[in-house]
Formats: structure tokens, sequence, C-alpha cells
């Protein structure tokens, strides 16, 4: 499974960030950075920020196929300036992107952040994780929920990764 998480704006559709799943764990890029970033969760429980060839924060949690409940992998914050939407970050289709998740500039109007909650739930938390999106919305009075979706894994099947998309205003000026 691999999702492609895009803003289409002005001059295009540009990824702004990736996740993609595989026998050997969870991931979540950046696109458009100086030197290639991922957080992942690996599938005997291995968790860690790369950048470049450095690993950070690396620490042991449970393997995946072990884990009950829903747990937060990760909430990044990304500003929306001109710097993300570059030839570099220009949509193309592939053959390793399985969904497409595409946000309109239209939705961003007024906002100058867009955050990114990746969750990774048992089957049978997908209701708490709905309700735990509900209790996030009514407690970020500057945050606007703009996407929210589950999506089944393909290498853990009784798992899936929860994906919140928020607009937010951090800043006094939009750029």
């Amino acid at each position: 499974m691999r999702i492609s998480i895009c803003i289409r704006r002005k001059t295009g559709t540009f990824r702004l960030v990736w996740v993609n799943e595989s026998k050997t764990g969870v991931y979540l890029g950046n696109v458009g950075g100086t030197e290639e970033s991922h957080v992942s969760y690996h599938q005997d429980g291995n968790r860690h920020f790369k950048v470049g060839d450095e690993y950070h924060g690396e620490f042991r949690d449970e393997p995946i196929v072990s884990f009950l409940g829903l747990k937060q992998l990760l909430h990044a914050s990304m500003p929306i300036t001109d710097q993300w939407f570059t030839e570099s970050t220009k949509f193309a289709p592939d053959n390793k992107t399985h969904s497409v998740i595409l946000v309109d500039e239209m939705r961003l109007i007024g906002f100058d952040t867009i955050a990114i909650d990746l969750f990774l739930l048992h089957r049978s938390a997908e209701s708490e994780f709905v309700t735990e999106l509900g209790k996030t919305v009514d407690g970020r009075a500057h945050f606007e929920l703009n996407v929210a979706t589950i999506v089944a894994l393909d290498n853990f099947p009784e798992h899936k990764i929860g994906l919140a998309l928020w607009a937010a205003r951090t800043r006094s000026e939009v750029s």
C-alpha cells in the first residue's frame, strides 16, 4: 500500500508526503527536502526517524502484529509556502502509488499550515479512531479537518492506517 498526499495549487499538483506499507513495516516520508527523510514503524517494533543516512530517536515498541488498539505514530506540521511547490515535488503518476489524497488549494484559503496525523490501529479500534478525531477537533480551535481516512494494510491484515489532514493558521501572515 502506498498513498501520495498532494495539494493542487496554482501551477499543478504537488506531492508533499507519502505513506508506504510493506512487509517490513509502515513509513511516512517527506518530499521536497534537501535529503530523503521518513518516520518508520518496523514489523519487529523498531521505530525511528531517518534523515539522509542518519537515524534519530530510535526505540523499540511492540511488533505490529501484536498491537491491539490505537497508536499515534506521527504528528507533523508543514508550512504552506512556495518552497514546497517546485518541480521536484510536482506529482507524477508512478507504478508504486495505490491511492492519492488530493487537497485543493481552495480548502487552504486563509491557512498557512497543513498538519498530518498518522495512526496505526487494530481493526477493532476503527470507531476509537473516529471518536479520537472528534475529541481532537474540539481541542484545536485554529485547525480545520480537511480529510480523514482509514486504509487497510496489505501485509498486516488485522491492522489499518488512520490518517487525518488539517489546515491551520499558525502565523500572523499567510504567504
